[in-house]
């Protein structure tokens, strides 16, 4: 009778063969957002089958998560807050050095952009806990053709350095699924660019072709054209090509504004528009204000949206994102569907601390803006969050690659 019990058993099936929608049911189980990407590693097959899933938009916790460190934490590890749900998760990353130890000048296709205390930057990713180095500060120098003079950053002791030269940091991709990754660094002096290919690179190379090829502010990489679209504190916004050779810049829209106060930031908007972001920051609470810790102020800033029509050349303001969200920080700057994540107020853009400025001089024990504003009717909201929050690293905005579609 043995014989014929084990003979009825059906071989156990590969749980990478369920439909998506049912792996996915099983997925959600799991409680960290680290075993989910965890799955994906184990086999050809386990990740074939998370890519099936992620394909059809059925990955459970897609974000947006606010990345800090936490005073009920030990210093290697990262909080990750998803500000659509409420929930939150640890992160234990490597601790050469320790995370709130690091500067986090970037956010972007699922890694993190950090200096670690000798100014050296890494790339990081806070799911899977892998680090990639990237070339040292002191292979970033530039030659304009205009001019004889030689460019150089102005270095301080190693630890001070990474304050004063770095300022954001915007990926190509993601550097653990494709084979051609681009790194774009805006840094002092003068907010210029430099770039370097992950892997390949093991220097900076500074795009200082002409004399406009400075004061950038923000910048993205189009998936569709293959360009990296830069914006200035003029207005203007030049296509940068990595893709030869050599770099080719071109400005695509030429606009003088009368105020270069403003931080201004660039987006593709999902329906295809090209959008722009005015951001005046509010005056910090003073320190020695009993109520400094307010995240609210008298002064919050100002922030305002443009459409910008690059055939045109038209500039247009925009109240209304379609009911959509806007991250904006030192993060590669995002949109989402409001509809999709619950607690997401629709045409609000939601903000993080990236006031170089303010954080060279005030590195830690300060006040760090984290605050949601309506654009139709300009109006702040302070975003709630744990007590436990540090203001170093800055916290930032952060999605996991396995939301970007091409991530396969």
């Amino acid at each position: 009778m043995g014989d014929d019990t084990a003979s009825s058993i059906s071989p156990a099936r590969d749980w990478s063969d369920l439909p998506p929608d049912l792996l996915v049911s099983v997925l959600r189980l799991l409680l960290e957002t680290r075993d989910l990407f965890a799955c994906a590693a184990v086999s050809l097959r386990w990740r074939a089958a998370c890519a099936a899933a992620r394909q059809l938009g059925l990955w459970p916790d897609k974000g947006p998560y606010l990345i800090y460190s936490s005073s009920d934490r030990d210093a290697g590890t990262a909080t990750l807050r998803n500000i659509s749900t409420g929930r939150s998760f640890h992160a234990t990353l490597p601790d050469n050095p320790p995370f709130r130890s690091r500067y986090v000048v970037g956010s972007s296709r699922g890694w993190l952009v950090a200096a670690d205390e000798q100014s050296d930057l890494h790339l990081l990713n806070p799911v899977t806990g892998a680090q990639i180095a990237l070339p040292r500060a002191h292979t970033m120098t530039g030659r304009r053709r205009t001019t004889t003079r030689r460019n150089q950053p102005w270095f301080f002791p190693a630890n001070k350095t990474r304050l004063y030269l770095y300022e954001k940091a915007v990926l190509s991709s993601d550097p653990s699924t494709s084979d051609c990754c681009t790194v774009l660094l805006k840094h002092r002096p003068w907010e210029h660019l430099s770039f370097a290919r992950v892997g390949d690179d093991s220097k900076w190379t500074w795009l200082d072709s002409n004399e406009h090829c400075d004061h950038y502010h923000d910048f993205f990489f189009d998936d569709g054209d293959g360009l990296f679209y830069a914006i200035r504190d003029s207005g203007d916004i030049h296509t940068i090509d990595l893709s030869g050779p050599r770099p080719v810049i071109k400005v695509v829209f030429k606009f003088r504004s009368h105020s270069t106060f403003y931080t201004r930031y660039l987006v593709r908007a999902p329906w295809g528009d090209l959008l722009r972001v005015r951001r005046l920051y509010g005056t910090p609470p003073q320190q020695d204000n009993p109520e400094g810790n307010n995240m609210l102020d008298d002064d919050m800033g100002e922030v305002a949206a443009d459409s910008v029509d690059l055939d045109k050349e038209t500039v247009s303001r925009v109240t209304n994102l379609r009911d959509h969200v806007l991250f904006v920080g030192f993060n590669d700057t995002f949109m989402l569907p409001a509809a999709d994540f619950p607690r997401l107020a629709p045409n609000c853009v939601y903000m993080t601390d990236d006031n170089t400025e303010f954080i060279y001089h005030n590195p830690e024990g300060s006040w760090r803006q984290l605050a949601r504003v309506n654009l139709e009717d300009g109006s702040f909201n302070d975003l709630s969050l744990p007590d436990s929050l540090l203001d170093w690293p800055p916290p930032v905005w952060f999605r996991p690659s396995s939301c970007s579609p091409q991530i396969n």
